[in-house]
């Protein structure tokens, strides 16, 4: 959907009343349907990353790059085994 005023297309839906009891990783997490392919210190960290950009530049970068980290983990790359290089 685009925004009506400057025809870009939004970044966040249009959520409902967020829950003010819960925490700021849930609140994202109703709003990102695929934050819920990560496990739960992933939420927080992914909440807190996108906190803390929130009003710079590198909010969309963010944002992109969690998503596509949920997408990864929704695709089941946990499953493969990663070997260190020394």
């Amino acid at each position: 959907m685009a925004d009506q005023q400057t025809g870009r297309a939004e970044i966040v839906p249009n959520p409902t009343m967020p829950n003010v009891d819960a925490s700021i990783a849930e609140q994202f997490s109703s709003v990102f349907s695929w934050m819920s392919s990560l496990s739960p210190a992933e939420r927080e960290a992914c909440a807190e990353d996108l906190a803390s950009a929130a009003g710079t530049e590198s909010l969309v970068s963010e944002l992109r790059s969690w998503k596509e980290t949920a997408a990864a983990v929704a695709a089941g790359s946990r499953a493969v085994e990663l070997e260190w290089l020394d």
